[in-house]
């Protein structure tokens, strides 16, 4: 992987975990919006996968993307 697919790949994971970084503490409907997130199809750069578990997001912060 060059450093252009591992930067596509960093803005990809961020672009995913950026709105759930900045909610505060407590955030109701947090579930609801890792469904969204699992339910939407993706071009995830450098992989044949299209989608995401939404215990990826939770358990992994995006880490394993």
């Amino acid at each position: 992987m060059n450093e252009q697919d591992r930067q596509a790949l960093a803005l990809f994971r961020y672009g995913l975990i950026a709105e759930f970084v900045q909610l505060p503490a407590g955030s109701r409907g947090l579930y609801a919006r890792l469904r969204d997130k699992a339910n939407a199809d993706y071009v995830i750069p450098g992989s044949t996968r299209t989608r995401i578990a939404p215990e990826t997001l939770q358990v992994h912060g995006g880490d394993s993307l």
